[in-house]
């Protein structure tokens, strides 16, 4: 019994070690629902979404905490934050690797709604959303 429980502490970190290594990468991507050009920076390179599409960002864990996005005339700040679920998406790249992603839509209004899993683009504004969204952007002077 005493070697059974050395054995079962002594693996423990391996364990651990495997669940982490094995953790999915989160990416974000965003759909322009506005009739302006966007330009995005923040995350690990900056990102132009035209009108009525979408644009990958890459991981959240490129991104700082906070992501800028310009408009033609004003610009706004807003706090990078992953929605609970049902709003993360799931898809498996191989066997053991995945990723979750995390689909944003942003509105003339400068809000960032998160879209729910089978939902599609654009979304209506009515939308049911998480606690802390839609997000909304802090104006740059």
């Amino acid at each position: 019994m005493r070697f059974l429980r050395f054995q079962t502490v002594a693996t423990a970190p391996l364990v651990a070690a495997a669940l982490v290594a094995c953790s999915p990468d989160i990416s974000v991507e965003l759909y322009n629902n506005s009739s302006d050009w966007l330009l995005i920076t923040g995350c690990k390179e900056p990102a132009y979404v035209e009108p009525r599409s979408t644009v990958e960002l890459g991981s959240i864990y490129s991104c700082s905490a906070q992501v800028k996005i310009a408009g033609p005339s004003s610009s706004w700040r807003y706090p990078v934050r992953v929605p609970g679920q049902p709003y993360v998406h799931e898809e498996r790249l191989a066997f053991f690797k995945w990723r979750l992603l995390v689909r944003l839509q942003i509105n003339s209004d400068h809000r960032i709604l998160a879209v729910p899993v089978g939902s599609s683009f654009p979304i209506a504004d009515d939308t049911p959303q998480p606690a802390s969204y839609p997000l909304s952007g802090e104006a740059e002077a």
